[in-house]
């Protein structure tokens, strides 16, 4: 295994919304044809040190969840990369530092919107798909759909502007002007504290992403929570800065083989519970 841990501050862990075979540590994976460079370069990884289950620390802070399985397979098909991991805590550092190029890529389950892609390269091929829910309480109704959604009078709790579900309602209302999604938006929500504004009748429904919300209510015990349908299934990415074309570009080949052979699929039920490449 060829991957390091730089270690900055670590803030103490929180659950935190953004908008993952073994145990999730470094893992091998086939190894891909061509020749290494003589002398392999060395790639600062930012990866998100709070987002269980997609990466996290143990008590041994060693990186752990799905994030952490995927990259140790995609570092073991680089052999021209030495990937160094840098746990954050705050995932608006890791996209500063990305953008500013402390980091060459930034890991969080992002989605594409219109900002990010102004700012860093995606990989062609996602690494993971995130089904996107809407929370409400037990006993009443269940919402399948934003258009069951706009037509009823039930109040969201806000969303972030720089999260993966704005732009999934702002494009819905882009198509819908006559019947719209209502929101507020804020600067930051964790998914703990939008869950709890709806269980605790602040707020009627909310929208967030499958897999963290199952986590989130098991550690907070909220069963007067249900979840209705997926109403999307967003690809989800890692960030790379703009000026690594070719970085970019030898991940998204490792993330495609990675894909076609399974891997990623396995290592999605190990982590997260769920094959999140079938809809």
């Amino acid at each position: 295994m060829k991957h390091r841990i730089a270690w900055p501050l670590l803030i103490s862990t929180i659950l935190a919304l953004s908008a993952c075979g073994g145990g999730g540590t470094a893992q091998s994976a086939p190894a891909a044809g061509g020749a290494a460079a003589d002398a392999p370069r060395t790639i600062t990884l930012a990866v998100n040190s709070i987002n269980a289950p997609y990466s996290y620390l143990n008590d041994k802070d060693e990186l752990l969840g799905y994030n952490s399985a995927v990259l140790a397979a995609i570092d073991e098909l680089l052999p021209q990369y030495v990937f160094e991991y840098a746990p954050v805590s705050d995932t608006s550092a890791i996209q500063v530092g990305t953008e500013t190029g402390k980091y060459q890529v930034g890991v969080s389950y992002y989605f594409k919107n219109p900002t990010r892609e102004e700012k860093f390269l995606f990989p062609e091929n996602p690494y993971g798909y995130s089904n996107v829910v809407i929370i409400s309480r037990v006993g009443e109704p269940a919402i399948n759909s934003l258009a069951e959604l706009a037509a009823s009078d039930k109040i969201q709790t806000p969303q972030t502007t720089s999260g993966g579900i704005f732009p999934i309602l702002e494009e819905y209302n882009r198509a819908n002007p006559d019947k719209p999604v209502k929101f507020d938006t804020i600067d930051v929500l964790t998914i703990g504290d939008s869950l709890n504004m709806v269980a605790d009748e602040r707020y009627d429904v909310a929208l967030v992403n499958h897999v963290p919300f199952l986590l989130v209510q098991k550690e907070l015990n909220l069963d007067t929570l249900i979840a209705g349908k997926p109403i999307s299934h967003q690809p989800f990415y890692f960030l790379v800065n703009k000026s690594e074309t070719q970085l970019n570009a030898d991940i998204s080949e490792a993330v495609k083989k990675l894909t076609d052979s399974g891997v990623l699929a396995r290592y999605a039920e190990e982590h997260l519970g769920v094959n999140v490449f079938e809809t």
